[in-house]
Formats: C-alpha cells, sequence, structure tokens
C-alpha cells in the first residue's frame, strides 16, 4: 500500500471497530467490494471506502459516533448541510483532504471518507408520497441543475416542485433535508412488503435489491489481513447495485483539508467554475466523459511535476551516500533508502505515467528495480518517462 491507501485503510479499521463495539451491522460495497474481493486490496481509489447499512443501522452508529467523540472526525449528511446530494452520509477525518474537483460545493468536509449508502424499504402512506416528492426536487436542487430543465413536467412533478416551494418557505433548505433524513432513516429501515430495499446512488434511487442478500450467516472478506463483512451474496448484489466512475480527487494524507485549500490559495468561485462546467456536459455523456478524462489527465500532470520537484529536493542532498550505496552493491540499503521515491513512482506508474529528476539516481532506480526481481516494473519506468524528464533540473527550474 501507498502512503494514501495506508490512511485510508486505517480510517476503515477504525470506523469497522466502532461498528462491531457498537452492534451495528454494515457491508463493504461498490468499488471497495469489488477490489476486496478481486485482490484482498482497499483497491487504487484512496479518497473513500464505501459501505452500506439500513437507515435504523445508521442512526445507531451516529450515536455511537456522538458518544466516542472522536476528535478530527465529521458527518457530512442531510442532517447538516443542505446541499447534500442524496441519502447519503459520509464520516470524514478533517485532519485529510480529499475533495473532488468537480463536486466540491456539495460538500461541507473535504477530507478521505468512509462513504455510508443507506438501505431503504418501500413505505406506501400519504406521508411517504409527500417525503419522496420533496426528495425528487433536494436531490435535482442539490446536483446544481434547475428543475425547469430537468423534467417535462406532468401534472404530478409540478406539484412536486411547488410542494417543494412551500416547504422551502416554511422550513428552508436546511429543515427540508434534515426532515428527509429523518424520514427515511427512521419509518423506512425496513426492507418493502416484496422484501426489496432500494438505495440512493449517485443522486438516483436503484430499486429492486433483494432482502435476502443481507439475510442469514454473515459472511466476510480480507483486506490486507483484516476481515470485513460483505453480502452474501456479492455477485448479484454488483450486478444491482452498480460500481462507481473515478473522480478527479485532490488528497492530502498530512494536512486538512483547510489548510489544503488556504495555501494554494482556491476560492468557491474557483470551483463554482469547474462545477458549472461540468453540468454543461450533463446532457451529452460522450463530452461529459471527454471534459472527466481531460480533468484527471491534467490533474495527473499536476501530480508527476509535483513527485519530480518534491523528490528533486529530498534525494539531491542524499545522492553522494546512494551513488556509494550502488557502488558498493548494498541492495537493501538502496532499497530502504528510495522507498519514498519508490512509493511515488508507484501512484504515477497507476496512470502509465512516471518522472526523473536526476540520470544518475534514476539509473541506480533502475538497478535496484531489476535487482529486486521487478523487471516489469522497470521497464515501465521507462516507457513511460517524459523526455523533457531526462533534461537536468537546475536550482528548482525545468
Amino acid at each position: 500500500m501507498n502512503k494514501e491507501q495506508a490512511k485510508l485503510f486505517e480510517l476503515l479499521e477504525e470506523f469497522d471497530a466502532l461498528c462491531r463495539e457498537s452492534g451495528v451491522q454494515y457491508y463493504l460495497t461498490g468499488e471497495t467490494l469489488k477490489h476486496a474481493l478481486e485482490s484482498e486490496s482497499i483497491g487504487p481509489n484512496a479518497a473513500y471506502a464505501s459501505v452500506l447499512m439500513t437507515g435504523d443501522n445508521c442512526r445507531k452508529f451516529m450515536d455511537a459516533l456522538a458518544k466516542k467523540g472522536y476528535s478530527n472526525r465529521e458527518l457530512d449528511y442531510w442532517g447538516n448541510n443542505p446541499t447534500y446530494p442524496d441519502f447519503t452520509l459520509r464520516y470524514v477525518a478533517s485532519d485529510t483532504t480529499a475533495f473532488d474537483m468537480t463536486d466540491y460545493l456539495n460538500y461541507r468536509a473535504h477530507g478521505m471518507y468512509i462513504e455510508v449508502e443507506i438501505l431503504r424499504g418501500f413505505v406506501k402512506s400519504r406521508k411517504a408520497g409527500t417525503m419522496r416528492a420533496l426528495e425528487r426536487v433536494a436531490v435535482i436542487s442539490a446536483l446544481g441543475e434547475d428543475p425547469d430543465s430537468y423534467w417535462t413536467f406532468d401534472s404530478k412533478e409540478k406539484m412536486d416542485k411547488l410542494y417543494y416551494r412551500v416547504s422551502k418557505m416554511l422550513r428552508g433548505e436546511a429543515g427540508i433535508r434534515r426532515k428527509l433524513f429523518e424520514f427515511f432513516s427512521k419509518e423506512c429501515c425496513k426492507p418493502s412488503a416484496r422484501r426489496m430495499y432500494s438505495v440512493c446512488h449517485n443522486g438516483n434511487v436503484i430499486k429492486g435489491i433483494p432482502k435476502e442478500i443481507f439475510e442469514g450467516e454473515i459472511h466476510e472478506c480480507v483486506i490486507n489481513g483484516r476481515a470485513f463483512p460483505i453480502p452474501s451474496d456479492c455477485e448479484r448484489f454488483i450486478r444491482k447495485a452498480g460500481v462507481k466512475s473515478p473522480e478527479t480527487f485532490v488528497i492530502d494524507t498530512e494536512r486538512a483539508y483547510t489548510d489544503v485549500i488556504e495555501s494554494a490559495g482556491l476560492a468557491t468561485d474557483d470551483f463554482r467554475k469547474i462545477h458549472e462546467a461540468d453540468l454543461r456536459f450533463t446532457d451529452n455523456e460522450r463530452s461529459k466523459k471527454k471534459y472527466f478524462d481531460i480533468a484527471r489527465h491534467d490533474w495527473q500532470i499536476v501530480q508527476q511535476t509535483d513527485a519530480r520537484f518534491r523528490m528533486w529536493k529530498e534525494y539531491m542532498p542524499r545522492k553522494e551516500s546512494i551513488l556509494k550505496m550502488y557502488e558498493e552493491g548494498d541492495y537493501d540499503g538502496l532499497s530502504n533508502e528510495l522507498r519514498e521515491y519508490d512509493e511515488e513512482m508507484d501512484k504515477l506508474l497507476a496512470y502509465k505515467k512516471s518522472f526523473s529528476f536526476d540520470n544518475e539516481l534514476l539509473d541506480v532506480y533502475i538497478h535496484t528495480l531489476r535487482h529486486n526481481g521487478q523487471e516489469e516494473k522497470a521497464e515501465n519506468v521507462i516507457r513511460w518517462m517524459p523526455e523533457s524528464h531526462l533534461k537536468e533540473i537546475i536550482n528548482g527550474n525545468n
């Protein structure tokens, strides 16, 4: 695991320990479940891990967390954030940074997090119908879209929007979200009469998740040697619920998001422009995908450049001692000395990118990889090396 994955795994362990101690039943879901089953790893997306639980378990978890009083931990959900996008909850490490550049405005806390997706059943009542009508407009509004342009508006949709506007005048945005969360987590915590659950997923409600998937003996899978609970029929569940697409995250395991945003000189308007640009592609999925690809590529170049200059500052003062180790054939010492360099390289190789800040140290690194039997990795470092990185860095320039 690299530094980011290790931090996220530590947060997931903390979440799991609190749930077990408090009798909260949950399951891994999404990419976290997929990578746990495929490779017993936390997966390459180190911004968050995904779990799933019923509404009553969610409330029990919130109560347990309040009693613990952890520092540097926050909850972000409808109950405390009027712009939160849907019926889920985030358990956030506020002493870290992990925010999606294209969805920054919808959240109040931007650290690495556990995303709690909440199962809910179907309640047939006048109040339930009212709540679902409020939710439909609330979700669209929270995602930054105009309901007028989103719907063709039949008579039912017109009534939904009218009721939302009246409720907003009486309760405000925050009041509506709190009321929705209270209702869906408390009144809809059991499966429907057809023994089905539904779950909110990226602003959409996925229906028809069979209750049997979560019944009976608790199954587990292993991540980095530790067992975590999973649905009994994972293949069926993944096929039904799906897996999210990767977002464009800024991640820092050692600094709080408030410090990162302040030090980078970023303003809310900067993210609003990105968010509005994203919305322009909502109706054209091909263009939207192209936009996300460009955003991801640009951010990867930023990471590549950042890694190159940070490693230049870190290793150039130690160059002579590293070259001496190489001359003496001390590959154990070199493996230890180049560990941070290797971790930074691993992150970029995942994007089919590599970097160099000094040709002699690059040669030492390549020979160390080959000596340790990592021939394919050595070849990839060379294959994905930008030609410009083979030029010497002079006084932090170039």
